[in-house]
Protein backbone atom coordinates (compact mmCIF):
# COMPACT_ATOMS: atom_id res chain seq x y z
CA UNK A 1 0.00 0.00 0.00
CA UNK A 2 1.32 2.82 -1.14
CA UNK A 3 1.91 6.05 1.31
CA UNK A 4 -0.26 9.53 0.34
CA UNK A 5 1.46 12.50 1.06
CA UNK A 6 1.03 14.01 4.42
CA UNK A 7 -0.93 17.13 5.74
CA UNK A 8 0.26 18.85 8.79
CA UNK A 9 -2.93 20.96 10.51
CA UNK A 10 -2.14 23.88 12.96
CA UNK A 11 -4.31 24.86 15.63
CA UNK A 12 -4.47 28.15 17.05
CA UNK A 13 -3.41 26.89 20.37
CA UNK A 14 -1.11 25.28 19.53
CA UNK A 15 -2.11 21.83 18.91
CA UNK A 16 -0.68 19.51 15.84
CA UNK A 17 -2.51 16.83 13.42
CA UNK A 18 -0.68 15.24 11.16
CA UNK A 19 -2.68 13.57 8.27
CA UNK A 20 -1.98 10.50 6.55
CA UNK A 21 -4.22 9.95 3.97
CA UNK A 22 -4.67 6.09 2.94
CA UNK A 23 -7.91 5.54 0.70
CA UNK A 24 -7.52 1.95 0.14
CA UNK A 25 -7.68 0.89 4.14
CA UNK A 26 -10.27 -0.38 6.39
CA UNK A 27 -8.45 0.76 9.54
CA UNK A 28 -7.59 4.13 11.02
CA UNK A 29 -5.19 4.80 13.39
CA UNK A 30 -4.51 7.51 15.58
CA UNK A 31 -1.66 8.42 17.67
CA UNK A 32 -1.92 11.56 20.59
CA UNK A 33 1.08 12.36 21.94
CA UNK A 34 1.96 14.08 25.39
CA UNK A 35 5.47 16.21 25.14
CA UNK A 36 6.61 16.79 28.70
CA UNK A 37 7.61 20.14 29.66
CA UNK A 38 10.51 18.81 31.85
CA UNK A 39 12.53 14.98 31.71
CA UNK A 40 10.83 13.55 34.86
CA UNK A 41 13.04 11.08 36.69
CA UNK A 42 9.74 9.56 38.97
CA UNK A 43 7.69 7.31 36.75
CA UNK A 44 4.64 10.11 37.10
CA UNK A 45 4.44 10.12 33.45
CA UNK A 46 4.44 6.56 32.98
CA UNK A 47 1.83 6.24 35.78
CA UNK A 48 0.31 8.52 33.99
CA UNK A 49 -0.13 6.86 30.92
CA UNK A 50 -1.44 4.17 32.70
CA UNK A 51 -4.40 5.77 34.16
CA UNK A 52 -5.50 7.25 31.05
CA UNK A 53 -5.07 3.83 29.54
CA UNK A 54 -7.04 1.27 32.12
CA UNK A 55 -9.30 4.33 33.42
CA UNK A 56 -11.63 3.66 29.38
CA UNK A 57 -13.47 0.51 28.81
CA UNK A 58 -11.77 -0.60 26.08
CA UNK A 59 -13.43 -2.80 23.12
CA UNK A 60 -12.42 -6.27 22.09
CA UNK A 61 -12.22 -5.02 17.99
CA UNK A 62 -9.69 -1.99 18.68
CA UNK A 63 -5.80 -2.14 19.77
CA UNK A 64 -5.36 0.29 22.51
CA UNK A 65 -2.06 1.04 23.85
CA UNK A 66 0.16 3.39 25.58
CA UNK A 67 4.38 3.97 25.60
CA UNK A 68 6.00 6.61 28.04
CA UNK A 69 9.58 7.76 27.20
CA UNK A 70 11.61 10.70 28.95
CA UNK A 71 10.45 13.16 26.59
CA UNK A 72 6.41 12.15 26.00
CA UNK A 73 3.75 9.89 26.52
CA UNK A 74 2.19 8.29 23.25
CA UNK A 75 -1.50 6.64 23.06
CA UNK A 76 -2.21 4.49 19.96
CA UNK A 77 -5.66 3.34 18.66
CA UNK A 78 -6.26 1.37 16.08
CA UNK A 79 -9.42 -0.47 14.12
CA UNK A 80 -11.89 -0.33 11.74
CA UNK A 81 -12.62 3.25 10.97
CA UNK A 82 -16.80 3.11 11.88
CA UNK A 83 -15.44 1.51 15.18
CA UNK A 84 -13.27 3.89 16.08
CA UNK A 85 -15.34 7.48 16.45
CA UNK A 86 -17.40 6.67 19.69
CA UNK A 87 -14.33 5.54 21.44
CA UNK A 88 -11.97 8.03 20.43
CA UNK A 89 -14.74 10.58 21.72
CA UNK A 90 -14.72 9.18 24.64
CA UNK A 91 -11.07 8.98 25.17
CA UNK A 92 -10.24 12.81 24.13
CA UNK A 93 -13.16 13.66 26.78
CA UNK A 94 -11.57 11.70 29.39
CA UNK A 95 -8.15 12.69 28.14
CA UNK A 96 -9.44 16.58 28.24
CA UNK A 97 -11.50 16.18 31.49
CA UNK A 98 -8.65 14.44 33.34
CA UNK A 99 -9.94 13.38 37.14
CA UNK A 100 -8.74 11.14 39.58
CA UNK A 101 -9.22 9.19 43.26
CA UNK A 102 -7.24 7.65 45.44
CA UNK A 103 -8.62 4.29 44.58
CA UNK A 104 -7.59 4.19 41.87
CA UNK A 105 -3.88 6.11 42.08
CA UNK A 106 -2.63 3.12 44.44
CA UNK A 107 -4.71 0.22 42.12
CA UNK A 108 -2.13 1.64 39.28
CA UNK A 109 0.73 2.29 41.52
CA UNK A 110 0.42 -1.93 42.45
CA UNK A 111 0.28 -2.57 38.73
CA UNK A 112 3.14 -0.09 37.94
CA UNK A 113 5.56 -1.56 40.55
CA UNK A 114 4.66 -5.09 39.13
CA UNK A 115 6.25 -3.94 36.04
CA UNK A 116 8.94 -2.32 37.20
CA UNK A 117 9.82 -5.53 39.14
CA UNK A 118 9.49 -7.69 36.17
CA UNK A 119 11.24 -4.84 34.16
CA UNK A 120 14.80 -5.20 36.52
CA UNK A 121 14.79 -8.89 35.72
CA UNK A 122 16.58 -7.92 32.48
CA UNK A 123 20.02 -8.11 32.90
CA UNK A 124 20.86 -6.27 30.19
CA UNK A 125 18.56 -3.66 30.13
CA UNK A 126 19.43 -2.75 34.06
CA UNK A 127 23.27 -2.84 32.83
CA UNK A 128 22.02 -0.07 29.94
CA UNK A 129 20.38 1.66 32.16
CA UNK A 130 23.08 1.69 34.95
CA UNK A 131 25.28 2.70 32.33
CA UNK A 132 23.49 6.13 31.44
CA UNK A 133 22.93 6.93 35.06
CA UNK A 134 27.18 6.92 35.24
CA UNK A 135 27.31 8.72 32.57
CA UNK A 136 24.53 11.62 33.11
CA UNK A 137 23.95 11.48 36.88
CA UNK A 138 27.16 10.44 38.12
CA UNK A 139 24.85 7.64 40.05
CA UNK A 140 26.45 4.14 40.24
CA UNK A 141 23.37 2.74 41.39
CA UNK A 142 20.63 1.72 39.04
CA UNK A 143 17.43 3.89 38.37
CA UNK A 144 14.82 3.47 35.22
CA UNK A 145 14.87 7.21 34.35
CA UNK A 146 10.90 6.60 32.97
CA UNK A 147 9.84 3.86 35.61
CA UNK A 148 11.50 5.51 38.48
CA UNK A 149 11.67 3.56 41.21
CA UNK A 150 9.64 1.23 43.92
CA UNK A 151 10.38 4.45 46.77
CA UNK A 152 9.68 7.03 43.71
CA UNK A 153 6.35 5.07 42.77
CA UNK A 154 5.58 4.83 46.69
CA UNK A 155 5.88 8.61 47.30
CA UNK A 156 3.89 9.30 44.29
CA UNK A 157 0.41 11.21 45.81
CA UNK A 158 -2.55 12.47 44.13
CA UNK A 159 -2.05 16.19 44.13
CA UNK A 160 1.52 14.88 42.63
CA UNK A 161 -0.40 13.20 39.54
CA UNK A 162 -3.28 16.03 38.83
CA UNK A 163 -0.31 18.86 39.05
CA UNK A 164 1.78 16.96 36.15
CA UNK A 165 -1.63 16.65 34.49
CA UNK A 166 -2.07 20.55 34.76
CA UNK A 167 1.17 21.16 33.95
CA UNK A 168 1.80 19.39 30.90
CA UNK A 169 -2.15 19.06 29.50
CA UNK A 170 -2.01 21.50 26.94
CA UNK A 171 -2.98 22.48 23.33
CA UNK A 172 0.72 23.43 23.00
CA UNK A 173 2.23 19.96 24.38
CA UNK A 174 0.31 17.90 22.20
CA UNK A 175 0.89 16.35 18.58
CA UNK A 176 -1.62 13.61 16.54
CA UNK A 177 -1.51 11.37 13.78
CA UNK A 178 -4.55 10.50 11.86
CA UNK A 179 -4.33 7.79 9.16
CA UNK A 180 -6.50 5.94 7.29
CA UNK A 181 -9.36 6.42 4.99
CA UNK A 182 -12.05 9.30 5.80
CA UNK A 183 -9.65 10.50 8.73
CA UNK A 184 -11.43 13.62 8.30
CA UNK A 185 -13.78 12.64 10.99
CA UNK A 186 -11.62 11.74 13.26
CA UNK A 187 -9.31 15.01 13.13
CA UNK A 188 -13.15 16.77 13.84
CA UNK A 189 -13.19 14.74 17.49
CA UNK A 190 -8.88 15.32 17.87
CA UNK A 191 -9.08 19.01 17.22
CA UNK A 192 -11.30 19.49 20.61
CA UNK A 193 -8.01 19.03 22.80
CA UNK A 194 -6.78 22.40 20.92
CA UNK A 195 -9.88 23.74 23.53
CA UNK A 196 -7.15 22.91 26.58
CA UNK A 197 -5.30 25.11 28.95
CA UNK A 198 -2.76 26.96 27.38
CA UNK A 199 0.13 27.82 30.27
CA UNK A 200 2.93 29.93 28.64
CA UNK A 201 5.13 29.87 32.07
CA UNK A 202 7.69 27.05 30.65
CA UNK A 203 8.54 25.72 27.32
CA UNK A 204 8.44 22.15 26.67
CA UNK A 205 12.14 20.69 26.94
CA UNK A 206 12.98 19.29 23.36
CA UNK A 207 13.16 23.18 23.34
CA UNK A 208 15.18 23.69 26.18
CA UNK A 209 18.92 24.26 26.62
CA UNK A 210 20.95 23.01 29.89
CA UNK A 211 24.39 22.45 30.74
CA UNK A 212 24.77 18.51 31.68
CA UNK A 213 27.80 17.47 33.75
CA UNK A 214 28.79 14.42 32.14
CA UNK A 215 31.06 11.73 33.98
CA UNK A 216 33.78 11.00 31.37
CA UNK A 217 35.60 8.28 32.27
CA UNK A 218 36.36 4.71 32.38
CA UNK A 219 34.34 2.40 34.94
CA UNK A 220 34.13 -1.20 35.75
CA UNK A 221 32.15 -2.87 37.52
CA UNK A 222 32.91 -7.19 39.19
CA UNK A 223 35.65 -9.04 37.93
CA UNK A 224 36.84 -11.09 34.66
CA UNK A 225 37.78 -14.23 37.51
CA UNK A 226 34.71 -16.25 36.59
CA UNK A 227 32.57 -14.35 34.94
CA UNK A 228 30.77 -15.67 31.76
CA UNK A 229 30.12 -12.61 30.17
CA UNK A 230 31.14 -9.09 29.46
CA UNK A 231 28.84 -6.41 28.91
CA UNK A 232 30.20 -2.92 27.34
CA UNK A 233 28.59 0.11 26.97
CA UNK A 234 30.05 3.38 25.74
CA UNK A 235 28.20 6.73 25.42
CA UNK A 236 29.40 10.04 23.89
CA UNK A 237 27.55 13.17 22.11
CA UNK A 238 26.66 13.28 18.53
CA UNK A 239 25.19 16.72 18.04
CA UNK A 240 24.12 19.43 20.77
CA UNK A 241 22.52 21.89 18.01
CA UNK A 242 18.56 21.87 17.09
CA UNK A 243 17.86 18.72 14.91
CA UNK A 244 16.96 20.37 11.39
CA UNK A 245 15.32 17.78 9.16
CA UNK A 246 19.04 17.45 6.90
CA UNK A 247 20.15 16.77 10.24
CA UNK A 248 18.04 14.13 11.40
CA UNK A 249 18.41 12.33 8.39
CA UNK A 250 21.91 12.38 8.32
CA UNK A 251 21.66 11.02 12.11
CA UNK A 252 19.47 8.38 10.39
CA UNK A 253 22.21 7.48 7.58
CA UNK A 254 25.01 7.20 10.66
CA UNK A 255 22.33 4.76 12.48
CA UNK A 256 21.59 2.76 8.86
CA UNK A 257 25.45 2.48 8.43
CA UNK A 258 26.22 1.47 11.98
CA UNK A 259 23.45 -1.56 12.07
CA UNK A 260 23.44 -2.70 8.89
CA UNK A 261 25.63 -3.36 5.49
CA UNK A 262 29.45 -3.72 5.42
CA UNK A 263 30.46 -1.36 7.11
CA UNK A 264 27.54 -2.46 10.12
CA UNK A 265 29.27 -2.71 13.77
CA UNK A 266 28.94 -6.41 14.67
CA UNK A 267 30.76 -7.58 10.98
CA UNK A 268 33.47 -5.37 11.41
CA UNK A 269 34.26 -6.35 14.91
CA UNK A 270 33.84 -10.29 14.10
CA UNK A 271 36.71 -9.28 11.41
CA UNK A 272 38.72 -8.71 14.54
CA UNK A 273 37.53 -12.23 15.80
CA UNK A 274 35.49 -11.17 18.82
CA UNK A 275 33.04 -13.05 19.37
CA UNK A 276 29.81 -10.58 19.87
CA UNK A 277 26.45 -12.13 21.88
CA UNK A 278 24.71 -9.23 21.26
CA UNK A 279 25.03 -5.26 19.95
CA UNK A 280 23.01 -2.11 19.91
CA UNK A 281 23.28 1.40 18.76
CA UNK A 282 20.87 3.36 20.90
CA UNK A 283 20.17 7.01 20.49
CA UNK A 284 19.80 9.26 23.52
CA UNK A 285 18.46 12.78 23.73
CA UNK A 286 18.94 14.93 26.39
CA UNK A 287 17.51 18.32 26.50
CA UNK A 288 18.79 19.56 22.88
CA UNK A 289 21.57 16.96 22.86
CA UNK A 290 22.17 13.90 20.93
CA UNK A 291 24.07 10.89 22.26
CA UNK A 292 24.48 7.71 20.89
CA UNK A 293 24.97 4.78 23.38
CA UNK A 294 26.73 1.45 22.06
CA UNK A 295 26.10 -1.65 24.04
CA UNK A 296 27.49 -5.33 23.44
CA UNK A 297 27.65 -8.33 24.86
CA UNK A 298 31.29 -10.77 24.47
CA UNK A 299 33.60 -13.13 26.31
CA UNK A 300 34.94 -11.84 29.24
CA UNK A 301 38.53 -11.61 28.13
CA UNK A 302 37.84 -9.76 25.06
CA UNK A 303 36.12 -6.66 26.70
CA UNK A 304 39.16 -4.08 26.72
CA UNK A 305 39.75 -5.26 23.38
CA UNK A 306 36.61 -4.54 21.90
CA UNK A 307 36.67 -1.08 23.24
CA UNK A 308 39.78 -0.21 21.36
CA UNK A 309 38.18 -1.79 18.48
CA UNK A 310 35.42 0.31 18.61
CA UNK A 311 37.38 3.36 19.18
CA UNK A 312 38.96 2.47 16.06
CA UNK A 313 36.03 1.80 14.23
CA UNK A 314 34.54 5.33 15.27
CA UNK A 315 37.47 6.91 14.15
CA UNK A 316 37.22 5.14 10.47
CA UNK A 317 33.78 6.45 10.06
CA UNK A 318 35.37 9.49 8.31
CA UNK A 319 36.89 7.32 5.46
CA UNK A 320 33.72 5.76 4.25
CA UNK A 321 33.47 5.13 0.96
CA UNK A 322 30.87 6.69 -1.21
CA UNK A 323 29.55 3.38 -1.95
CA UNK A 324 28.90 2.64 1.49
CA UNK A 325 27.06 6.28 1.61
CA UNK A 326 25.27 5.95 -1.15
CA UNK A 327 24.25 2.30 -0.36
CA UNK A 328 23.09 3.43 3.02
CA UNK A 329 21.12 6.08 1.57
CA UNK A 330 18.61 3.85 -0.67
CA UNK A 331 18.62 1.87 2.64
CA UNK A 332 17.60 4.77 4.40
CA UNK A 333 14.64 5.79 1.51
CA UNK A 334 13.44 2.25 2.07
CA UNK A 335 13.01 2.19 5.18
CA UNK A 336 11.55 5.53 5.79
CA UNK A 337 9.02 4.18 3.09
CA UNK A 338 8.47 1.28 5.43
CA UNK A 339 7.82 2.99 8.22
CA UNK A 340 4.92 4.64 6.52
CA UNK A 341 3.30 2.45 4.65
CA UNK A 342 -0.13 1.09 6.24
CA UNK A 343 -1.78 2.51 9.11
CA UNK A 344 -0.50 0.07 11.63
CA UNK A 345 3.54 0.88 10.70
CA UNK A 346 1.91 4.41 10.47
CA UNK A 347 0.91 3.99 14.03
CA UNK A 348 3.95 2.55 15.66
CA UNK A 349 6.24 4.88 13.79
CA UNK A 350 5.10 7.96 14.86
CA UNK A 351 4.43 6.83 18.22
CA UNK A 352 8.20 6.39 18.51
CA UNK A 353 9.28 9.68 16.53
CA UNK A 354 11.27 12.55 18.85
CA UNK A 355 9.26 15.94 18.31
CA UNK A 356 11.89 17.12 16.04
CA UNK A 357 11.04 14.01 13.81
CA UNK A 358 7.29 14.44 13.39
CA UNK A 359 7.09 16.65 10.71
CA UNK A 360 9.43 13.95 8.08
CA UNK A 361 6.71 11.65 7.35
CA UNK A 362 7.67 11.88 3.41
CA UNK A 363 11.09 11.18 2.47
CA UNK A 364 9.86 13.40 -1.13
CA UNK A 365 12.25 16.90 -1.76
CA UNK A 366 15.10 14.97 0.01
CA UNK A 367 18.32 15.71 -1.78
CA UNK A 368 21.23 13.46 -1.44
CA UNK A 369 24.29 15.63 -1.55
CA UNK A 370 22.45 17.89 1.49
CA UNK A 371 22.45 14.86 3.93
CA UNK A 372 25.66 13.80 3.33
CA UNK A 373 27.07 17.20 3.79
CA UNK A 374 25.41 17.20 7.06
CA UNK A 375 26.75 13.90 7.59
CA UNK A 376 30.34 14.76 7.13
CA UNK A 377 29.41 17.46 9.39
CA UNK A 378 28.35 15.19 12.07
CA UNK A 379 31.07 12.95 11.86
CA UNK A 380 33.92 15.43 12.49
CA UNK A 381 31.90 16.69 15.33
CA UNK A 382 32.07 12.93 16.79
CA UNK A 383 35.56 12.25 16.17
CA UNK A 384 36.43 15.39 18.52
CA UNK A 385 33.48 14.23 21.23
CA UNK A 386 35.20 10.62 21.39
CA UNK A 387 38.02 12.22 23.31
CA UNK A 388 34.97 12.82 26.33
CA UNK A 389 33.81 9.06 25.66
CA UNK A 390 32.48 7.22 28.80
CA UNK A 391 32.83 3.58 29.15
CA UNK A 392 31.41 1.38 31.27
CA UNK A 393 32.47 -2.52 31.75
CA UNK A 394 30.21 -5.09 33.53
CA UNK A 395 30.92 -8.44 34.12
CA UNK A 396 28.80 -11.10 35.13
Amino acid sequence: MANNPNQIIKFKNGLQINVIKMPESKLSGIVIKIHLKEQYKNGIPHLFEHLVIDQIKKPSFLNVSGSTTLRFIAFKIIGIEDDIYDFLTKFVYNLSSFQLTDKNLESEKSIVKQELLQYRTSQLEKFASEARNKMFDSNGEYQDSVLGSLDDIDDITLEKVLKFAKNNLTAKNISCLATGNHVDNVVSILKQLDSLPVYTSKNIAFNKSKNILLAKSYSCKGTIANAQVANVSMIFKLTDSNLSTVKIYALSLFFSILTSGENALILQLRKSNHQIYFIKALPIYRYNSVYIQLILSGLPNEAKGIVIDLKHIMFNFERTSKKILRDAFKNLYFQQNVLFDGVEHSVNSFSNMEYEQEKITSFEGVKYHEIINEYNKLISKMLLELNNINIFVEYN
